[in-house]
């Protein structure tokens, strides 16, 4: 048996004082292995050890013959349980000195209370030795002390006082020191309550001197302050010790620590009323029921109301039929002692709707039941969004249920735990069969494809993920998009099939016009509407203004046009009705790298450019075009001249020769006809220069 467990002789007050003050007989515990572990005063007297930190063996201190005539008894000691047996050894006193000690061995090994092996001392000296000593304060101090000094409670020993305040502590142990930090030094003298402190319950302290009024045992938990100023819960046993004429003398304490299971006890107070918890009793013998204080609570209970009967239970129902149920546990449990444990609405004292857990167990004396305990649990807001949480669930279940897209929620495992009715209908597959299957057993041609790989990434990365990919089996192609959670894997998906076919076709549209876009003659680009950027231009763009592809594509509409054009150019684009299928812009100036100013004709059209508002451009030289059309006009002035010489020069001389003419054929005089004639050769002369004249002014200018 430890010493450690031998503390609870301690707490036996009665055998204490009769123990250890009267017994004029010096007495020895030891163990199975004759390990000593506690000896009194007389028995300290008679041989000279006491009780340290270091134990000592009952053979080890006999002579070499006793102790084999020692060993040869416990053979008959440990044969025969609660038997006397009786042995006269030679021990070695601590001071060096043999003493021959009549010993008597009794095995109570077996017994609960005690667990060891008792040895009792008689000697006529050590009987007279003892009854010095007990006559000797200073000894008692010291024969109680090899009794307290290893239990690891707390021992505070004062002397008596009839006014129990007024009372002076003459001793405490080592395990008063640890608990408090106080040293035997610091305290003696003392009166034990300057260890109270403002937290002190002075309802158990008035408790505690009532009873020393008395001279009575007395147990209490009070609140101690220790000398750092902490705070201890601590439970008190105090008993009055009497010297051996029945005269009290001093009071023992025993003093223990309860700081941790006080805690333990308020966290579990603290944790039973914040998780509402109350307990009930239904003594079925008296028909009575009681309650805790939370049970109060949660049926809003005025500190005046009686607690309800088994009979009018039912004024504390919102339905009837959970009435029923619970009237149909109490009887079964009853019968059979089957604990029942379930949910329900009551209505509280004020009306109040409220869900409550109910657990209860019967108690049986015999096969007759004669009381039910349990527990009232308040479970209102978790029910509340228990139920709250179930009808969104449906909510959510019918929304998946109604959008277009396929879905399928996956657990951690790659488990399918929801399949939808649009994905059924894609992927080809009832829930039956795929609900509570593994994703990648079922489709285990997918293991290797994006499919696979998509998903897993967005699991191990816990990042959503959106991809496009094509089944083979079913030959569509899938817009898929995966959200990973603590829980699993949700994942939408649409069928895009013909989505891809319309692409493949815009695709090989664009090819065709990228075709015809960059093997155009004529220069043409795409510009951004909104930040008039180059975003497309062809070879003859490239070739005739003398950039680079790069470098058009850095560039925007206004660095290929000379600055004066800038407003022009933006108000017209602003105007521009964008309903039109083919505008056209006029006439612009624009540069080229090398600096040349050329005009060109711009005809544009708005388009999507991979998404984006957008202007198609043809733009074509019209330089030389305009050169020519200048030299028309030029010549045009030229005809114009020629016109007016023709109404107004030429007809004067041929007039002249008209007239000329008809005098020769009237005319026979040959003089005259000779005078005529060199007047007619004159007027042909100036006709020929006239005609000359508009030839050279009509010759258009090369």
């Amino acid at each position: 048996m430890a010493i450690s467990n031998y503390t609870n002789l301690s707490k036996n007050h009665a055998l204490l004082a009769k123990l250890f003050m009267n017994s004029l007989e010096g007495m020895m515990l030891v163990d199975q292995k004759m390990q000593v572990i506690f000896l009194n005063s007389s028995a300290t007297a008679l041989i000279g050890y006491i009780l340290s930190n270091q134990h000592f063996n009952l053979l080890s201190i006999c002579a070499k013959e006793s102790a084999q005539q020692l060993q040869s008894t416990l053979d008959e000691v440990y044969a025969a349980p609660a038997q006397a047996k009786k042995v006269k050894l030679q021990i070695l006193h601590l001071s060096g000195h043999e003493v021959s000690i009549d010993c008597t061995l009794i095995n109570l090994l077996q017994d609960e209370d005690v667990q060891a092996i008792t040895v009792h001392f008689a000697a006529a000296k050590a009987v007279e030795a003892v009854k010095t000593l007990a006559e000797d304060q200073l000894y008692k101090m010291v024969w109680f002390e090899s009794v307290v000094t290893n239990i690891k409670d707390a021992v505070v020993i004062t002397e008596v006082s009839y006014n129990p305040p007024s009372s002076k502590i003459i001793y405490v142990n080592a395990a008063f020191t640890a608990m408090t930090g106080y040293t035997l030094s610091e305290v003696i003298g003392k009166s034990p309550r300057f260890l109270q402190g403002p937290n002190t319950a002075q309802s158990e302290i008035d408790r505690l001197s009532e009873c020393m009024s008395r001279w009575e045992s007395c147990e209490i938990t009070i609140v101690n302050y220790k000398k750092n100023g902490e705070e201890f819960w601590v439970d008190l046993s105090i008993s009055p010790m009497a010297d051996h004429q029945g005269n009290y003398t001093h009071w023992i304490a025993i003093e223990r620590d309860v700081t941790a299971q006080k805690e333990l006890e308020n966290l579990l107070q603290s944790a039973t009323h914040l998780a509402g918890i109350g307990g009930w009793d239904y003594d079925y013998v008296h028909d009575k029921i009681s309650c805790s204080t939370v049970t109060r609570q949660i049926f809003e209970f005025n500190e005046e109301d009686e607690i309800p009967t088994i009979a009018n239970l039912s004024n504390f129902f919102k339905d009837k039929d959970a009435l029923n149920d619970c009237y149909q546990n109490l009887q079964k449990t009853m019968h059979d002692g089957e604990p029942f444990d379930f949910e329900l609405e009551i209505l509280t004292t004020k009306n109040n709707v409220r869900w409550v857990r109910v657990i209860g167990k019967a108690e049986f004396n015999g096969s007759a039941c004669t009381r039910i305990r349990g527990s009232f649990q308040d479970i209102d807001a978790r029910k509340r969004s228990e139920l709250l949480a179930l009808a969104t669930m449906r909510e959510k279940i019918e929304i998946l249920e109604s959008i277009g897209d396929a879905f399928f929620a996956l657990d951690v495992n790659w488990n399918v735990t929801y399949w939808n009715g649009r994905a059924e209908l894609l992927l080809h597959k009832t829930r039956a069969e795929i609900l509570g299957q593994n994703l990648w057993d079922v489709y285990a041609d997918t293991i290797e494809t994006d499919f696979y790989e998509k998903y897993h990434w967005a699991v191990n990365n816990q990042q959503e993920v959106h991809f496009e990919a094509f089944y083979e089996a079913l030959q569509t192609w899938y817009e898929i998009s995966a959200y990973p959670s603590a829980n699993g894997l949700s994942v939408y998906f649409k069928d895009i099939t013909q989505r891809k076919i319309n692409e493949k076709e815009i695709i090989d549209s664009e090819k065709r016009y990228s075709d015809l876009f960059q093997l155009s003659p004529i220069p043409k680009w795409v510009f951004d509407m909104d930040t008039f950027k180059f975003l497309a231009v062809n070879r003859a763009a490239v070739k005739h203004y003398g950039y680079s592809l790069k470098e058009f594509l850095k560039m925007s509409i206004f660095d290929i046009r000379p600055e004066e054009e800038f407003d022009r150019t933006k108000n017209l684009i602003h105007k521009q009705n964008r309903g039109n299928r083919f505008t056209s812009k006029g006439l612009f100036t624009h540069k080229k790298k090398n600096g040349e100013l050329i005009r060109v004709e711009i005809r544009s059209t708005t388009i999507l450019f991979k998404g984006r508002p957008a202007k198609i451009v043809i733009a074509d030289d019209v330089t030389e075009q305009e050169k020519y059309v200048l030299a028309i006009e030029k010549q045009n002035q030229k005809l114009k001249e020629v016109s007016w010489i023709q109404s107004h020069i030429f007809r004067a001389p041929l007039a002249r020769i008209q007239g000329l003419v008809s005098i020769v054929e009237s005319s026979a005089n040959q003089a005259e006809q000779k005078w005529v004639l060199e007047k007619i050769s004159s007027s042909a002369d100036e006709l020929d220069g006239i005609i000359k004249e508009i030839t050279a002014k009509t010759k258009i200018d090369k």
